[in-house]
């Protein structure tokens, strides 16, 4: 088993943008403008809470990889976050749930929970370093989405441009998932759908037309090292290349960006501590009170 190199706990250096530069990196720079399709995080090819949190062993285009680890928790003194609009209360739904769904509730607002060791879950966890000393594309990969108990899971799915995310219903019902093609497809039992990452960035999926289905949060890069936060909110990236400067991010559309730099050694592991803080709550609309017209009592007007 490979020795601990080192120990970090990165509770600053937050970047108050949606998504910030760094993460922008990962979508773009580290691809050096290649066109090549890409592979995906290995796991998750399921939505199997176990099968997040890990990415592939061992080098990756004939770069050696040491592997980083770690947790990331909530910034002491703040709270969960959450949607301002339940995504199971869609807009473009026009009917209600099917019997037998769960209806909606407060941890449809909350995709991201902490676990019971403190950990946050769904967070997108990336490593960016040196585009010339970083692992290109080897190949697309398809990720299994499915919606069970009439939601969509998993809430949080990275992959790379290039992958395919497979979408199955694990329900009797049909549903209506925006895939972002610009026509509606129903997602039946037995008729799964396709969709092709055909270009980095973030989107969010839900369904509308009949049923809402929740929300899963989309994140498409340009290369092979990232994961996604278990339920204990823990992470491990195996394939990180190794002795250079690795700038390693957290986010979460509801969530700062929150990211540090390490270095790991050949074979070696580094773990890190990550400390997350909320997005700060959008501010209401500001609310104006009419004045009230004046009274004409000779118009039949009483004063009050």
């Amino acid at each position: 088993m490979p020795a601990i190199d080192t120990r970090i706990m990165i509770a600053g250096m937050r970047v108050p943008s949606v998504v910030s530069i760094a993460l922008w990196m990962s979508l773009a720079a580290c691809s050096g403008g290649s066109e090549d399709l890409a592979t995906s995080e290995d796991p998750p090819t399921s939505s199997d809470p176990d099968t997040t949190g890990e990415t592939a062993a061992g080098p990756i285009d004939g770069i050696p990889t040491g592997t980083i680890e770690g947790v990331v928790r909530l910034a002491p003194g703040t709270t969960l976050p959450r949607y301002a609009d339940n995504p199971m209360v869609s807009a473009g739904a026009s009917a209600p749930l099917p019997e037998g769904c769960a209806q909606p509730n407060e941890s449809d607002r909350q995709p991201v929970q902490v676990g019971a060791s403190g950990g946050l879950t769904n967070l997108v966890i990336v490593a960016t370093g040196d585009r010339e000393r970083w692992p290109d594309t080897a190949g697309p990969r398809t990720h299994t989405a499915r919606i069970e108990g009439c939601r969509l899971v998993p809430h949080t799915l990275v992959a790379e441009r290039g992958d395919t995310i497979h979408f199955e219903n694990e329900t009797t019902f049909p549903f209506f998932p925006d895939l972002g093609t610009g026509f509606t497809r129903a997602l039946l039992p037995t008729d799964p759908l396709d969709m092709v990452l055909d270009q980095g960035g973030v989107r969010s999926i839900g369904c509308g037309f009949a049923n809402a289905c929740g929300r899963m949060e989309v994140v498409t890069l340009y290369h092979p090292v990232f994961t996604v936060s278990d339920a204990e909110g823990r992470f491990r990236m195996t394939n990180v290349p190794a002795d250079q400067d690795v700038r390693v991010t957290a986010w979460h559309p509801l969530f700062q960006e929150i990211g540090g730099t390490a270095r790991v050694s050949v074979g070696g592991t580094t773990t890190l501590e990550l400390v997350i803080t909320p997005n700060a709550p959008p501010e209401p609309p500001p609310t104006t009170t009419e004045p009230a017209p004046p009274r004409d009592p000779l118009a039949g007007d009483i004063p009050e």
